[in-house]
């Protein structure tokens, strides 16, 4: 992002700073890194968590508490999503997208893209035993999957049912126009998109995940 650069940096020196040592409840959550590239070169990383006592680390300050982190990370995607809103994305550039290693496959911690999302590359990974087989997916079928998820993201709810035919383990990896990675990932046919909303697949999605799944390889 290189415009409304200040918009953020403000956003994160204005949350009031905390004390050295505070006790918080000790709970798990994503973490986050802003790099901003100072006008003399170097760059400088705040540092945000949802976990602990949340906030933001920059140097040795911290500032905010648990909530603002994600408050704003999600300004970020918002302004980077209004500053791309005026531009055309780079000509993608074909290359292979790496599925995860074998029991590393967790949950996307990552921030949806604007939707509606298109993609550029897309991988399907499938665990089979201990290993992991893939099957690219064509401009096609990237096409397909998409405009569904364009249009049911976050409607669907996981409820805790699993059929037999979706206990197999499913993570798409893949890239958008603009190349951020975006990953999503199954649980018993529902899908975990980023930003921890739910996505249930039409009939026609479903049937074609399930052929994607079965030319794995």
């Amino acid at each position: 992002m290189t415009t409304n650069v200040l918009v953020l940096v403000r956003a994160i020196n204005s949350l009031p700073a905390r004390k050295a040592r505070e006790t918080c409840v000790d709970m798990d959550g994503p973490h986050f890194d802003l790099a901003f590239l100072l006008p003399d070169g170097t760059i400088r990383v705040a540092h945000g968590t949802e976990a602990g006592c949340g906030g933001w680390r920059v140097g040795t300050v911290v500032r905010g508490k648990r909530g603002t982190a994600t408050i704003v990370v999600k300004r970020f995607t918002g302004l980077l999503r209004e500053q791309r809103s005026t531009m055309t994305p780079p000509p993608a550039k074909s290359k292979p997208l790496a599925c995860p290693r074998a029991g590393s496959m967790t949950r996307a911690t990552l921030l949806r893209p604007a939707l509606p999302v298109r993609l550029a590359h897309a991988t399907l990974c499938v665990t089979v035993g201990p290993a992991i087989v893939r099957s690219d997916l064509t401009r096609q079928e990237m096409d397909i999957i998409t405009a569904d998820l364009n249009a049911h993201a976050g409607i669907s709810q996981f409820d805790g049912r699993c059929p037999l035919n979706s206990r197999s383990r499913r993570i798409i990896v893949a890239e958008t126009d603009w190349g951020d990675r975006f990953v999503m990932e199954t649980t018993c046919g529902t899908w975990l998109i980023p930003d921890e909303s739910w996505w249930g697949p039409n009939a026609k999605s479903t049937h074609l995940l399930d052929a994607i799944a079965r030319r794995a390889q």
